[in-house]
Formats: C-alpha cells, structure tokens, sequence
C-alpha cells in the first residue's frame, strides 16, 4: 500500500520507454535482451530489434528519476555497474537462466516488502529465500538475482510505509485467449517475423481499402504454421489488438460436409443462432456469417487461421473463401493471418508472402537446437557432415527436426548421413520430382524404418482411421493394445504428431505417407477391425455427450467418419445406421450440423 509506482515494459520499444520516463515512476522493471558487454535490445514498432548502450539507457533512467531498475532476463554485470555508474541508486539484474516462474515469483516477494516499507537489501534476500526453497535444485548461487546499490542504500528505506498507493503498469494485461505457445526455438525467421508483422500491422494505403489480410504461402514443413504461431503470440503479448488474437487451426475440418463458418464459428467458442424451421438453407446459412461478422465487427482483432488450404480442397471451397472476403468488408478492425500451402488465395488486397527454406546457417543451428533437446552435444567437427544432412533435407525445419531427435537414440551425425543415404538409394524418387517432395520423402522413411511394428502401424492408424485430432484415451481405445502409449509417445517424439490441449494433431505430410502405407496393407486384414472399432468408439461417444455443448469440437471429423463406415460398408446394417444417427444427430445439431440422410 506505500506509494512506489512500478513500471513493467513488457518487451518495451525504445519510444515508450523514453515517453514512460516521463511520468515520474520510482521502480522500472525492464523484460528484453542483452549482450554480454550490457548493451540492450529493444524493440522497434513492428518488432525489429533497437541497440541501446548502458550508457544511454543510464542517462535517461537517471534524467526520469528512477531509483530502481530491474533487469529482468537481461542481466549482465556490465549492464548493472554501467546503469549505477549513470546515475541509478540500486539495480537489480535477473539472469536468462531464472525463468520467467522463478522471476516472477522473486519480483513478487521483492517488490512487495519494499512497498511494506523492508529495507532493499532485506527485501532482495526476501525474494532470494523465495527461489532457494522453490527451485533450489534448478538454480545455483551464482544464478540468482544479483543487486547493486550505493553503500548505504542498500540498508535503507525506499518507500514510505502506510501511505496509500498502487502499482501501476504499461498497459493491460493481453486480452483474449492465449494463443499457442511455441514449442520448439524459432532459428533463421527473425527477418520473416518482422516483415510480416509489419504487413500485418501497416495501415491500408487507401481511404476504404479493405482490412489487412496476409497470406504464408508455401510446401509443407516449411515453417508457416511456426512463424504464424509467433506472429499471433508476439501481437497477444503486447496487447496490440484490443478485441484480442484468435488462432484456429483447420486441420480438424471435415471438408466434406464442415462449413468454414460453422467451424470458425465452434473455434472462438460462440454459439450458432437458431433458424427459422421454415427457412432454406441459405437463409441459415447468412444467419452463422451475419452473427460471425458481428463477433469480429467491433474492437480491433487479428484472426489467424491455419492449414487453410484444408478449406480449399473441400466442395465448399468457394463459399469458404466469400466468407473471408466477407468478413474483411464487415469488419474494418479485423486483422486475418493465413497459412496455406496453396498460393495466394487471389482475394482483392490479399498480401502475400512466400515462406523459403531456411539459409544454410539457420538449417544447421536448428539440428543443434533439437540435439540439444534430445541431450547430444553438436561436436564442431560435426557440423560439416550436419550441412549436408541439411542439404538432403532441403533446409526444410520439420524435416530437419525429425531427423535431428534421432541422435537421442546415440545416432551421431555420421550414421544419420550414411541411413539418409541408403535410403535415397533405396526409395528412389523419379528424378523429375519437386526437391521437398525428396526432402520429405527421405525424413519420413527414416523415421518410419526407426520405428517398431506397432509404431508403424499406429502410425497408419492416425493417419487413415482417425479423421480428427484424437486424445490419448482416444487411441487407446481404438488401437486397442497395451504398446498404443508407448508408439503414441514415439510419434510425438519423432515429431509425426504434435499434441495441442491434449489433442494430437498429425503433420499433414506424415498423415499422406501414413494413408500410402495403409493403402500397402501395413494393418492387413486387421484394417476393418480398426475401423469398426473406431465408429462404434464414437458412437459410444456421441451418445454419451449428446446435447453437450462443452464437447470439444475435434471429435466432430471422427463422429462424421464413423458414421461413413456404418452406413456405407459392404453389408450395410440399416438397424445400425439408425441407432447411429440417431445417436449423433443430437449432438450434431448443437453444433449446426445435421446428417445427410
């Protein structure tokens, strides 16, 4: 309650900070980047990286008045002693390796007994306490918060006690959900992060132009889905949009009978207007646009989609791409990001950008990242035999991940090379054939032939059984055998699948090799049995949640497949077909769909 404004820049850019100086704050925490000699980064308005000395950012907390600075993630000894030499009484720096729990949980015990009225030096051994009980097996001595204060300081008071007073911040906190969180380090796009958020934030250069909408176009594994991932959460986190950021993935769209309004619909969680009985179904069908647009029509708000050529594959492919067009001319404060691996969707005023494979650098510094996740160490020596495995690979991220977490299993790069290699020769590929559909090729080989029998066959599982994102329950009941955890977890290892909120999602060229292996008779004569197990896994399913409207919505694909199986199979059962719609059409209906009869 003591009256000590905090400031919190979160990723701060070099104008706020010089235009949030000037409000008088006694206590700046500073969240960015450094160098080892303490020159620091900060970002410019489209996320461009801006150097700034010691000396400098010294000279202007001083100027502000600031008593206190935190360097939160930034700290380096030379950045503390310069801000002290400039002028700022007490500087506490918070190393890279406190992560963002521990700092957080040091700042909160730190910051809240100086506004208490603790001495600082008692303050900061406070919030030492806090990480040496919390996470003494993950920090050592050297690694905690370091403080630098003139002598005296740092035994007095910096606040007065018992006054009344408030924290204060930047700005809000981000607003809307969170969307994903990258899992895996962005090496070799910081160029193409920043030239897409300035696309996508750039304001039209014509008065009554329409809303910004910017497509990733590219083959697949090349990244689109990953940068775009970050372009959402970089425009989240710094609460640039204030109706917030929504990121809908499409893989889980059944194309065959799915809407893309009715899916983006179900995606940001409204709920689809009922109709008139008596109406067509066209009038229905403007119903779930016109309470779409009104959802997206008001504050500022970014919609990025991914996989969206999953929506130009299906039979309503055209109706799907009039809606993008409009929801742009319904709603002026609308952002849309796409990523597709078709080109440009030829949309008035659509900003395209082509996403590349990475530089030659980027491709090996990306190996050694996943090697390092798998714990092998990237000898120097290695990383010539590592260029070419890159080379073979096409520079393709996901390609290079795939193959890289194989030195987990003590593969080093040379062995990788030499299975690499016997594999071109092994499955040839016309010579005339694109050098990412080779790329591929070779990367998913190589880990199909790591994996046991029941790993393959999982693999055909997911790929040509299951139509959605299933969970781990799910498989387990369909695959039906004591290895499904075990080859599930060898499939996220390998990176065949991810898993989003408990949902495993299949790389869509991992689930195209996964169907040619099933079409070669991978399951035999089991294949049937899978499938029947499956509808009937899901007819148990629509049942149970039928009329719930919490259901999550990537059960849908699988309802709808197994609903396929019984009604088109050899010998049809038409009691079965039935029960099975009248099971799911309750279900349905709760998201705007009804069962062709």
């Amino acid at each position: 309650g003591a009256p000590m404004a905090v400031h919190v820049l979160y990723h701060p850019t070099y104008g706020n900070l010089r235009q949030s100086l000037g409000e008088g704050f006694d206590v700046v925490v500073v969240d960015t980047h450094a160098d080892s000699d303490g020159t620091l980064y900060f970002e410019g308005p489209y996320g461009e990286s801006r150097p700034v000395s010691q000396a400098e950012l010294g000279e202007l907390l001083a100027a502000g008045g600031v008593r206190l600075v935190v360097l939160s993630a930034c700290y380096s000894a030379a950045a503390c002693q310069a801000l002290h030499e400039a002028g700022i009484p007490a500087v506490v720096g918070i190393s890279e390796m406190v992560r963002e729990d521990a700092a957080r949980a040091y700042l909160s015990a730190f910051l809240g007994r100086l506004a208490r009225g603790m001495r600082l030096d008692d303050a900061h051994e406070q919030g030492l306490g806090v990480l040496r009980e919390r996470w003494r097996d993950r920090l050592g001595e050297d690694e905690l918060p370091q403080l630098v204060a003139q002598a005296g300081l740092e035994c007095s008071v910096l606040v007065k006690p018992d006054v009344a007073g408030a924290y204060t911040q930047l700005r809000e906190p981000p607003v809307g959900p969170r969307p994903p969180v990258l899992p895996i380090r962005l090496r070799g796009r910081a160029t193409d992060q920043v030239i897409v958020q300035s696309k996508l934030l750039s304001k039209p250069s014509t008065e009554g132009a329409f809303p910004l909408l910017v497509t990733l176009h590219g083959f697949g594994g090349v990244g689109k889905t990953v940068l775009a991932e970050v372009v959402a959460y970089w425009c989240w986190e710094r609460a640039i949009f204030s109706g917030g950021v929504h990121f809908v993935r499409l893989p889980g769209m059944h194309v065959e009978s799915d809407l893309l309004v009715d899916y983006l619909s179900r995606s940001l969680g409204l709920s689809i207007p009922v109709s008139d009985l008596d109406a067509d179904e066209e009038e229905r069908y403007r119903a779930r646009v016109v309470a779409l647009c009104d959802a997206l029509g008001g504050d500022a708000v970014l919609l990025a989609i991914d996989s969206f050529e999953v929506a130009c594959e299906g039979m309503n492919c055209g109706r799907d791409l009039a809606l993008v067009a409009e929801l742009r001319e319904r709603c002026p404060n609308l952002h849309i990001l796409i990523a597709s691996q078709r080109g440009p969707l030829g949309l008035d005023g659509e900003v395209p950008y082509e996403i590349r494979p990475l530089a030659a650098k980027a491709a090996v510094e990306l190996f050694r990242d996943r090697a390092l996740d798998s714990g092998k160490m990237l000898l120097y020596a290695e990383r010539t035999i590592v260029a070419e495995i890159c080379e073979m690979l096409g520079r393709i991220p996901l390609h290079i991940r795939m193959v890289a977490t194989h030195m987990r299993s003590d593969e080093s790069p040379a062995v990788i090379l030499d299975g690499l290699r016997d594999r071109e020769q092994r499955y040839p590929l016309a010579a005339d054939a694109p050098s990412q559909h080779r790329s591929r090729e070779l990367a998913l080989r190589y880990t199909y032939d790591h994996l046991d029998e029941h790993g393959q066959r999982l693999w055909a599982v997911m790929a040509g059984v299951f139509a959605g994102a299933p969970g781990r329950a799910d498989v387990r009941a369909v695959y039906a055998h004591f290895k499904a955890d075990l080859s599930l977890d060898a499939l996220l290892l390998w990176s065949v699948v991810e898993s989003v909120d408990g949902h495993h999602h299949m790389f869509e060229s991992a689930r195209e090799f996964g169907q040619a292996r099933l079409a070669e008779g991978v399951l035999g004569e089991e294949e049937h049995d899978f499938r029947v197990r499956h509808a009937t896994y899901y007819l148990a399913y629509a049942e149970e949640h039928k009329n719930d409207c919490d259901a999550p919505a990537q059960v849908l694909p699988d309802i709808l497949a197994g609903f396929a199986v019984i009604s088109k199979g050899a010998a049809r059962d038409e009691d079965a077909v039935r029960e099975y719609a009248r099971a799911v059409d309750e279900f349905l209906k709760v998201y705007g769909y009804w069962l062709p009869r």
